[in-house]
Order: C-alpha cells, then structure tokens, then sequence
C-alpha cells in the first residue's frame, strides 16, 4: 500500500503483483506424568520433591502458495522439583527451592520446523509468615529464572519469530495480604526485575535488558463485602496496578 500523507491523504492503492496466501495446521498432543511427595524431618523441616516427564508430538501442515510443506516433531524431557522450609515458629517459615520446566512451541523456524522447546530453570529463597487467625500473611523472596532458548519477534517479519538465545531474570518479590475489617480485605504486592540477555545475536547485545520486562511493578487489590439489607453478600473490588519503564522489544 502506497504511503498515505495524514495532512493530504490520497488512498491509492498499488500491488506489485497477486497476493501469497499462507494456511498453517497445527496440531499438538503432550502428554505428562508426575509423583511428587512432601517429607518432614523433626518439628520444623520439610523437604519437598518432584518428578515429571513429558512427551509431546507436533504435526503441522503449511500450505504458502498452494504448495504443501508437512512436517513432524516430537521429543521428550524431564524435569524436577526440589523445596526445603523451615519452620522458625508457628507464624514464620524459611524456604528455598529449585524447578524446572519443560514447554513445547508451535513456532515454526526457516525451515518450517517447530523451534526445540522452551527450558528454564528457577531458585528462590525467601521467608513467608501466616499470623494466626488474624488473616494477614506475606512473603518475600529473593529469585533467579534462567531460560537458555527464548525466541523473540523477527524484526522482519512480525509473524515470524528467531531464537535470540539465553535470557536471565533475578529479582525480589513482597507481599503482603489481610483483614483490615472483618468484610475487609487488602492485597499488596511489589516485584523488582532485573533482567539480561546472555548472548549476541543479530538482533541483540548481551548485557541487554530483555524486552517487555519492567524494573519495578506494583499491585493494589481491595475486596468489601456488603452486609445486610437488600445488598447483602455484594462485593466491591478495586483493583490497581503499576508497571514501570521497559524497553519494548530485545533490540
């Protein structure tokens, strides 16, 4: 489509040739199975193990200009859960764990194949405490989200996307929730991001901020519930959220 000046607008409307229609088919089956189990050891330590596997098969069919390209791809992995809390007292617990995770992607590459799935890794360490009957309970932690594989927006093609390699993500997580009445309930959370690409690619540097990932975000959630009278059991919500400066793609 020809540009369009916004003061003088001239819709014309030119082709260099017929349009390429494209058709894609995909379809997906995973499967999964897990055992996960949680172990004490005294008065005040648990432990907490998992295990899943997952097996997963992509057929697609891509049909660009009326010539059909099936491809199949399959594979499978395994990946694990490990947690460890102790219990300072009845109301505050430490804790610490490491996941893994294990999701398969429909993008297709260059080549019209399903991109490897996506992994990542977690760690965490924190503290979280629960006060009784009061209702009021929180968290901080301390975490780390590693992913080696992410894929990003071609920057060539917007229905594309290219793997840009790995992406690391430390940061803090506050929260705090409770009663301020006894139909009143509050919520209020806080995260810090820090986030970086590991690798160079065509389309970022390493040491960069990864795209979309703000520094600083903030959640205000406020619960009331109306007694008695004709309104009796309608709750009002409110809700308030803060997202902060980020850069808008990996480039």
């Amino acid at each position: 489509i020809s540009p369009i000046d916004a003061y003088e607008p001239s819709y014309a409307f030119e082709s260099a040739g017929p349009f390429t229609a494209e058709h894609l088919d995909v379809h997906s089956e995973i499967r999964e199975a897990a055992i996960q189990d949680r172990i004490r050891f005294g008065e005040r330590w648990a432990v907490l193990l998992g295990l899943r596997y997952t097996d997963f098969e992509t057929d697609s069919l891509d049909i660009l200009g009326g010539v059909p390209a099936p491809s199949r791809f399959s594979g499978s992995d395994t990946s694990s859960q490990f947690g460890l809390v102790y219990d300072l007292n009845d109301s505050v617990s430490l804790f610490a764990n490491r996941n893994e995770a294990f999701v398969p992607r429909n993008e297709l590459d260059v080549n019209n194949r399903p991109f490897e799935p996506e992994q990542s890794k977690q760690t965490e360490i924190g503290v979280k405490f629960d006060v009784g009957d009061s209702g009021l309970s929180g968290n901080a932690a301390f975490f780390r989200i590693e992913k080696p594989n992410v894929l990003a927006i071609a920057p060539n093609d917007p229905s594309a996307r290219v793997p840009i390699g790995a992406v690391e993500v430390q940061g803090v997580e506050l929260s705090v929730q409770g009663r301020l009445a006894p139909h009143w309930s509050l919520y209020a959370g806080y995260a810090f991001l820090d986030s970086e690409m590991k690798n160079e690619s065509d389309f970022n540097a390493a040491g960069a901020e990864f795209g979309n990932t703000p520094k600083h975000s903030f959640s205000l959630i406020s619960n009331y519930e109306l007694q008695g009278g004709p309104l009796d059991g309608l709750e009002l919500n409110l809700a308030y959220q803060f997202s902060g400066k980020r850069w808008s793609d990996t480039g």
